[in-house]
């Protein structure tokens, strides 16, 4: 939901479908648009609305461990978390060298 600076409602919505989905973390940038990183069981992801609550676009991973996102001052997308199984971030596939592994995805505007 998205409030104004007097707590008036502007926008809510629901997103999700029929398995466990949960936010784990959101962020705005310098124009209020939202960044959203959750898990879609069994997928992460990388979520971005505009400040009126509208879709602008969104990413699955093929990892559930997404876990902290924030904006930079260009407006890329950071997003932190950790991974246990092969998985392609968007530029090839990576594998845990660990039981598990951190991983940091910079999305650009």
């Amino acid at each position: 939901a998205g409030y104004d600076a007097r707590g008036t409602h502007q926008f809510s919505f629901l997103d999700g479908a029929a398995t466990s989905d949960i936010a784990f973390d959101i962020t705005l940038d310098q124009k209020g648009n939202i960044g959203l990183v959750g898990q879609a069981y069994p997928q992460g992801v990388v979520v971005k609305y505009s400040s009126s609550g509208r879709w602008l676009w969104s990413k699955a991973l093929d990892t559930p461990e997404l876990t902290s996102t924030a904006f930079a001052s260009d407006n890329s997308l950071a997003v932190t978390g950790h991974f246990q199984v092969t998985v392609d971030f968007g530029q090839g596939t990576q594998t845990p060298v660990g039981a598990q592994d951190g991983v940091l995805i910079i999305y650009n505007p």
